[in-house]
């Protein structure tokens, strides 16, 4: 009986120790249910594969309600949107939505609801002045009607390209055993907000950052955004001596070697080929790449061209040419995704197509090479993927290829004809599918003569004009589909 009445003791001893942390984790959810937010987003996707037949889907993901009436979120699955809506409390009634500002390059949006009504009873979180480099953080989110806290490690800043781009920005990495993440969480430390989770890998989670976030907003709501910038130059280690000796550096240790340029050189760009950068912004830039931030320790250059920087502004970068030291002030170009021959992606757009007497052309897109999986680049078709390793040229600017041949008496004997670069369709030359458009209304005498880039399979397919208009209409309505063309402006 003694020993009954001194389990029971203890077992009382313990809920009343618990009480604490139970009382504390219910105020922590009250506050975040003040500020987290649900999204709704009904959004067009494509199959590149069948370019002409869409299909809705509907994501949910997080938000959160910062200064300004506005709800912050990552610009993910936002593309082709048809409706959003917004939920609070995690229960109840859904709210239309818009986008106020979008910006694919740091994946980050501002959205609003339609009814201001909708921020009644909610309040905005607070943003953390610093960015924490190592230590513990909160990952919270509506999951199944309920707030759910998870504790991070973080493991180290870096500097990586969001899922939505190319363009490479500071994000934190952190380790968690969340599941599911990746729908713009807000990571927490000491109450305010210190990023959005944008992906997770196994349990690595990748943040972006309250200082991309604060950026952001700066820009977002003020009168113009400018949107972000990079580093137009492409560099090489200076770790061989002899390399930057001959260049007219004798600091083995300091500074990178300008080697190319990404995208479209511009003409007035003041680096050159061979250029060794020693300093920007007055950082010094070791012979790997890397300065000492004074916030966040050891980064990589790039990290200089996004930090409380736009498109547009100008940085001061110390060079030497021909061995002389030389100082610039850098113009920032903004980030494009046509700057690139394949662009990375193609946002709020629908998938483009043309189709010629069963012959489908598409322009050359990663989009399109991602269909064969996160290991495209090995599994897709090899000239295809080539021309994401080439730069545009004054003669094209962009790609447009064959997909495939939609078989029919018409085209015989070209069916089996796909993945293949255009050049040139009755003498005009191709680099979009206004270009296929308008070579195709000016046939070449009485044929339709397309040309293929060099190394192609198959060199050229000749089409009779005569029967080119009826043998496409009725192609189009034996497979079913119901526009011949889909172009954007």
């Amino acid at each position: 009986m003694k020993r009954i009445f001194v389990i029971i003791l203890f077992c009382k001893c313990c809920f009343v120790l618990c009480l604490p942390t139970v009382f504390a984790k219910a105020v922590a959810s009250q506050k975040w249910e003040k500020s987290l937010v649900d999204i709704e987003i009904s959004q067009k996707r494509y199959d590149y594969f069948q370019p002409w037949a869409p299909r809705n889907e509907i994501i949910e993901k997080q938000g959160v309600v910062v200064n300004g009436n506005f709800i912050l979120t990552t610009a993910q699955y936002f593309n082709n949107s048809i409706n959003i809506r917004i939920r609070k409390g995690g229960v109840g009634k859904w709210w239309d939505a818009e986008v106020k500002t979008i910006d694919y390059h740091a994946n980050l949006a501002l959205i609003r609801p339609k009814a201001q009504q909708f921020f009644d009873g909610l309040v905005p979180i607070s943003i953390s002045e610093k960015l924490p480099v190592n230590g513990q953080i909160d990952i919270i989110r509506w999951r199944e009607n309920l707030i759910e806290l998870r504790k991070a490690e973080i493991t180290r800043p870096v500097i990586k390209p969001s899922v939505t781009s190319w363009l490479a920005y500071l994000h934190l990495e952190a380790n968690c055993d969340i599941e599911g993440a990746g729908w713009s969480e807000i990571s927490v430390l000491d109450s305010r907000l210190c990023g959005l989770v944008e992906s997770q890998d196994g349990t690595t989670l990748t943040i972006i950052t309250a200082s991309m976030i604060k950026h952001f907003l700066k820009g977002a709501t003020s009168a113009s955004y400018r949107g972000l910038g990079y580093f137009d130059f492409v560099w090489m280690k200076g770790q061989n001596p002899d390399s930057l000796a001959w260049l007219g550096q004798t600091n083995p240790a300091k500074g990178v070697i300008v080697i190319d340029f990404a995208g479209r050189q511009r003409t007035n760009s003041l680096i050159q080929r061979g250029d060794v950068i020693v300093k920007i912004d007055g950082f010094e830039i070791d012979s790997e790449g890397y300065y000492k931030d004074p916030r966040y320790g050891r980064l990589l250059l790039e990290h200089l061209a996004t930090f409380n920087k736009w498109a547009g502004d100008s940085i001061k970068i110390e060079l030497i040419r021909n061995g002389s030291v030389t100082n610039v002030n850098y113009v920032i170009p903004k980030a494009n995704f046509t700057d690139e021959l394949v662009p990375f992606a193609v946002y709020d757009k629908e998938a483009e197509y043309y189709i010629a007497g069963g012959l489908i052309f598409q322009p050359l897109i990663i989009p399109f090479l991602k269909s064969w999986g996160s290991d495209w680049e090995r599994k897709a078709p090899f000239r295809l993927a080539y021309y994401t390793r080439q730069k545009p040229t004054d003669d094209y600017q962009s790609r447009v290829f064959l997909f495939m041949v939609l078989p029919d008496r018409y085209n015989i004997g070209y069916q089996d004809c796909r993945f293949m670069v255009v050049d040139k369709i009755n003498g005009v030359k191709i680099q979009n599918l206004k270009d296929v458009k308008h070579a195709f209304e000016n046939p070449t005498d009485t044929v339709h003569i397309i040309e293929f880039a060099k190394g192609e399979q198959v060199q050229r397919i000749v089409l009779d004009a005569s029967e080119f208009q009826s043998a496409t209409r009725r192609i189009l309505q034996n497979y079913g589909i119901l526009y011949q063309y889909v172009i954007s402006n």
